[in-house]
Order: structure tokens, then sequence, then C-alpha cells
């Protein structure tokens, strides 16, 4: 067999991982206020503080954001990274909370989205 193998659509575990951080990285950025550019390349930079020799392109970035916010789905996966309190009545949380809610509609909803985890 030539060129790449088959995987028939499987991938490895550690790209979930990464668009999941770029998704939280591009939502944060939209969040405060900056554009879909801009928003792009804080995805990419957000990849890169976790993970330092991870690839990533704005191309990319561009076709998670597309898989995972498509206009064709009722709902979408948003990631957030909330600092969790500590205590001894509750054990440690994860600091990436994630949430299924319905996509939010139009370029300003993501602010208007609050997800619980």
């Amino acid at each position: 067999m030539r060129g790449r193998p088959r995987l028939n659509g499987i991938k490895p575990g550690w790209m979930l991982i990464r668009d999941l951080i770029a998704q939280e990285g591009f939502d944060r950025a939209r969040r405060n206020g900056d554009k879909y550019d801009d928003a792009i390349s804080e995805a990419i930079s957000t990849v890169h503080e976790w993970f330092h020799e991870m690839p990533i392109s704005k191309t990319e970035v561009k076709r998670v954001l597309a898989k995972r916010r498509s206009s064709e789905l009722e709902e979408t996966m948003l990631a957030t990274n909330d600092v969790a309190e500590v205590s001894e009545a509750s054990p440690p949380k994860s600091p990436h909370q994630r949430a299924f809610l319905p996509k939010p509609q139009g370029p300003s909803a993501l602010s208007n989205q609050s997800p619980s985890g």
C-alpha cells in the first residue's frame, strides 16, 4: 500500500485534547471581544502554552471549529478552563470542565453562554 495508512476516521486521543484546548483559547478570546483572526491566533497560542511542541496551524484550528461548530449540529462541545475550589468536603475537580449545550446562535451568542460542568 502506498501513501498514508488508512485509519477509517480514527484519530489519536491527543488530537481531541488539542482540539479542546484550541476551542477553549478561541472561545476565551471571542468572549474578550477579539476579532475572529485574532481568536484563531489565540487558540494556537493556548495550545502551545500547554504543549510547546504540539503541531497546530491556523488551518487546523479552522477545521476544528468547522467540525465541532457545524451548523448541522444541534449541540456543540464547549471547553472551559475553570479554577476549581478545593475543600476537605469536595475532592479536587479537573481544571477543564466540559459541557454539551445547544449550539450558540449568531456571532455574539458565545458571550451569552455560560457552560456548567
